[in-house]
């Protein structure tokens, strides 16, 4: 049966950002906005990024090569996956290969950093539903390569102050993660009302993101 053309196209790291806010991950799945200015190479953002490149590598074990090369990973490429007419990409950060009983298997990673001491909660969750998406993506693959999904995935907390883990995470895959995603479109099409996150999470929304939020603009006025 042919999958009807896909309506709707998003990519991992903007939709998961609904757990962030959903006004958020709306004004980024629907607007090409520009990227984040990086200054003379200094700053949380170009450390985070060159953290996040150290932490994604961290160690050359022949199967963990082999599979990344097999998925695409250190040649850029993204995974693909149509639900009903809705098509998600992303690209994983870094996996891990875990020998069971003479058998083997793929764990999971989803690498952040940040210049905090902990990620908000709200932070950590779109983290967690990241990882949760590039489970139900890359399964199907990785199953086929003959290296399935393992029970334990880790999202990893870096520090950019001194490069330390802050945190690790232990993600099992979600079974209804498919209804979540539905959802979504739900509420993107309006048919399903959003939840307002809290204001303070305001501040941590990036500026590309603030220009564009009616939301942002109303709270703002009324002085939350």
């Amino acid at each position: 049966m042919l999958k009807p053309e896909p309506k709707y196209k998003f990519r991992v790291s903007t939709l998961s950002h609904v757990e962030f806010c959903v006004k958020r991950g709306k004004i980024e799945s629907f607007n090409k906005l520009p990227p984040i200015r990086v200054i003379d190479g200094k700053g949380a953002i170009i450390i985070g990024n060159r953290l996040h490149f150290e932490y994604s590598y961290a160690y050359r074990d022949f199967d963990r090569v082999l599979v990344r090369n097999r998925l695409g990973l250190d040649k850029g490429e993204s995974m693909e996956k149509q639900l009903d007419d809705i098509l998600i990409r992303g690209r994983l950060d870094d996996l891990n290969i875990i020998r069971y009983k003479d058998k083997k298997f793929t764990s999971l990673v989803e690498v952040k950093t940040t210049n905090k001491k902990y990620l908000w909660r709200r932070e950590l969750n779109t983290a967690i539903r990241q990882l949760e998406l590039y489970l139900w993506l890359y399964r199907d693959r990785l199953e086929k390569i003959g290296f399935p999904l393992w029970k334990r995935h880790y999202v990893e907390i870096y520090s950019q102050r001194n490069g330390k883990l802050i945190k690790r995470v232990i993600v099992y895959y979600n079974e209804r993660i498919e209804e979540w995603i539905r959802l979504v479109v739900k509420i993107f099409q309006g048919l399903h009302p959003m939840t307002v996150s809290p204001f303070s999470y305001c501040r941590l929304c990036p500026k590309q993101v603030k220009e564009r939020c009616s939301w942002y603009e109303l709270r703002k006025e009324e002085g939350q």
